[in-house]
């Protein structure tokens, strides 16, 4: 389904009257939201959200599809999107993830900070000017809805692409998405009961979400009961773009027989790296060139989780049979479990450096200010005694009131979670964040004095903002304490990766030792979301595996067969000239074969379940078929690793576009449990602009109405 473009407001309102009517809109008065000046030159589109009821994995759409239409936008076009909730009664939101809305934070879409929630029958309008080019995504920015099905891809065109002549069609897109037969709000619900536990493979807390399916493009044999299917010819060099749309669930994607290039992470170009298979995480994305290279017929595009639940789509060369009617990639020919998967694939060390490609600037060599995050979760672990010391000094590396030591914003030793939360919370700077009681938007804009603020609410620790100045130049440290990937994304800019690894990277004091991390100041990736490797700690119960049968065998891969993939596109400063992934490795078609069973090599680098275990149907051992434990079973949880064990990455960004800017792990379970913050940067005085904004605060303004007819402070957090 297309997105409807309008430029009159008469078709306008006949469009949303007609949205309200198809989807059961609420009854009463419709809210129009924010109040903006009329502007001829932005294109508008239309968006609803509303109730779903097609799917047992799915609950909420846009525009009544499996997933959302594709917004296919030009660079520095302005733009309005009129988002409607049709039906749903908690409200909703929506977040342009990738675009930076310059002088536009308003128009972020992230509830509670620059919005309220869109309610039943209302309308918000977005409105900002398109950029950076790349592949992007849209979603819902109200917690535990983007996992129940409001997500869509944006793709911003730009007037020149470097890497065109790598590929001759960009034809090809990957919305992958992890879906539940449980909502996440009640997800939620349950870990915070302490009833829910993770799913775990040696040397790695993979999940604590429950395990379903994955879809690809709103398809999966489990759900809809056939794959994805993508179109090639032979001879044919295809771009494909991957969204990483997950809520939880990291997924590795490889393609049967078939090498890719990798050419732009996060919408940003990077130096082009062969690989034989991609790890995305939540919020990421990777754009592939990928040559229709081998003998004409359909091959398996593997989707598959780290403990190896694989829910394929369908590579389909033309000229090849009907996937439909060929049992070659039919719902009985692939396997579903493949068991963890080898830990070179999410290893980090043993992954390549990415570089940044063409266009892509050099950071700036020197920092203005130097952050420090901590990333733990909160309901067990405390922080060090070290940390609280230094949390105590003013101007701290971590951006906390000095009085925040001895306050509930800080946990003391093993007391858990704030009220509300159970037991199971999680924290940045063992900071269990709470959205503010007002909109800090408007005090940041200077347009609503006394609207804004960082009071505690009752019982709750107070929340956690960062004021910066435009046009500082921010190094954040971040520092992952227990045994789960992190992916760490920032709204309104993007950031060079200069580091990642393990170790201690910090002085005593808590500052970066910026000789310890080893900076790539040269030519590091650009990017928005950017994962932070877990800490190196050995299980808790040695062996144990996602099926909790805690017998040792990790399943069909024996543990150590590598897939030589990249974990999240990586970017690790390592030797320059390294490539991002290794080619080759086992082809395990001709093996698989010969036990019955076709072999489903993820694209050359791993080998397939029937190669591993030498049988066909039997290889799938015990990975990845459940969850392991209780809370407290997971590497993360009841302990804090050593300084030279923990992961950590090094970013930098400027902070040159003024407002509020949310901070936060894109994992929906962990930003909703409070692995948050958000920045305000403060503008430098500058004229006022008239189609972005405009106002009293040198540039930007909020406009009136962003509460959208009622309070913002929905049981809703970042995502």
């Amino acid at each position: 389904m297309g997105v409807p473009r309008l430029r009159s407001p008469g078709v306008l309102a006949l469009l949303l009257l007609h949205a309200s009517l198809v989807h059961g809109a609420a009854d009463g008065a419709a809210v129009t939201c924010p109040t903006l000046p009329a502007d001829d030159a932005a294109i508008r589109l239309l968006l609803t959200a509303a109730t779903y009821n097609e799917s047992k994995t799915q609950t909420l759409a846009f525009n009544g599809t499996k997933w959302g239409p594709t917004l296919r936008l030009s660079l520095g076009q302005l733009y309005q999107i009129d988002v409607t909730n049709a039906d749903i009664a908690g409200g909703t939101s929506v977040h342009w993830h990738g675009q930076h809305v310059a002088n536009a934070s308003w128009a972020d879409g992230a509830q509670g900070l620059t919005q309220g929630a869109i309610p039943p029958g209302g309308t918000f309008s977005y409105r900002f000017a398109a950029g950076p080019a790349g592949t992007h995504w849209y979603h819902s920015h109200t917690h535990g809805q983007f996992g129940d099905g409001l997500r869509g891809a944006l793709i911003v065109s730009g007037p020149a692409d470097p890497s065109a002549q790598l590929y001759d069609a960009d034809e090809h897109l990957l919305l992958l998405a992890d879906v539940f037969s449980t909502p996440v709000a009640a997800q939620l619900a349950a870990q915070r009961r302490g009833g829910a536990g993770m799913a775990m493979c040696p040397g790695l807390d993979v999940s604590d979400a429950p395990w379903f399916a994955a879809e690809v493009n709103g398809e999966s044999f489990a759900t809809t009961g056939k794959a994805a299917v993508l179109t090639v010819r032979t001879g044919k060099r295809y771009r494909f773009r991957a969204v990483g749309g997950m809520s939880s669930w990291a997924v590795a994607v490889a393609v049967q027989r078939h090498n890719v290039t990798l050419i732009a992470v996060d919408g940003q170009p990077v130096q082009p790296a062969p690989a034989a298979a991609l790890v995305l995480n939540s919020g990421e994305r990777a754009d592939f060139v990928l040559a229709a290279d081998q003998p004409v017929g359909n091959y398996w595009i593997n989707v598959t989780t780290l403990d190896g639940h694989n829910s394929p789509a369908i590579l389909h060369y033309e000229g090849a049979p009907d996937p439909a009617a060929d049992p070659a990639v039919s719902a009985g020919a692939y396997d579903a479990e493949l068991g963890c998967l080898g830990s070179s694939l999410w290893g980090f060390e043993q992954t390549a450096a990415l570089r940044a490609g063409p266009g892509v600037p050099p950071p700036p060599q020197e920092s203005d200010r130097q952050l420090t995050l901590f990333l733990s979760f909160g309901g067990a672990s405390a922080a060090p005694a070290s940390f609280a010391q230094s949390a105590a000094q003013p101007d701290n590396p971590y951006g906390l009131p000095a009085a925040a030591a001895a306050a509930a914003a800080l946990p003391a030793n093993g007391s858990g979670c704030p009220a509300g939360n159970g037991s199971y919370c999680w924290s940045l700077n063992w900071n269990v964040f709470a959205m503010p009681p007002s909109l800090p938007i408007y005090a940041a804009a200077g347009s609503a004095p006394g609207n804004g603020g960082d009071a505690s609410q009752a019982g709750q620790p107070a929340s956690y903002s960062i004021a910066l100045q435009q046009g500082e130049v921010v190094d954040l440290a971040m520092v992952n304490t227990g045994g789960m990937v992190h992916p760490m994304h920032l709204h309104g800019a993007a950031f060079w990766v200069l580091a990642t690894g393990h170790g201690d990277v910090l002085t005593p004091g808590g500052a970066l030792n910026a000789t310890a991390a080893a900076l790539n100041l040269r030519d590091p990736p650009l990017r928005d979301t950017a994962p932070v490797p877990p800490a190196r700690m050995a299980p808790t119960m040695a062996g144990r595996v996602a099926d909790g049968t805690g017998d040792g065998d990790i399943g069909s891969m024996g543990g150590e067969h590598d897939m030589h993939g990249m974990h999240g596109m990586d970017t690790s400063a390592s030797e320059a000239g390294t490539v991002a992934a290794a080619e080759g490795g086992t082809d395990a078609s001709a093996e698989g074969a010969a036990t019955g069973h076709e072999g489903h090599d993820m694209g050359g680098g791993m080998a397939s379940a029937a190669e591993a275990s030498g049988s066909g149907h039997e290889g799938h051992g015990t990975g990845g078929s459940g969850m392991a434990g209780g809370a407290g079973m997971g590497h993360q949880h009841g302990t804090v690793a050593s300084p030279d064990a923990q992961g950590y990455a090094v970013v930098r960004f400027v902070a040159d576009n003024p407002g509020v800017w949310a901070f936060h792990c894109h994992i929906d379970l962990h930003s909703a449990s409070g692995m948050m913050l958000y920045f305000v940067v403060e503008p430098q005085p500058a004229p006022a602009n008239s189609s972005g904004g405009g106002g009293s605060s040198g540039g930007w303004y909020a406009p009136e109405g962003l509460e959208c007819g009622g309070s913002h402070h929905v049981h809703a957090a970042a995502t």
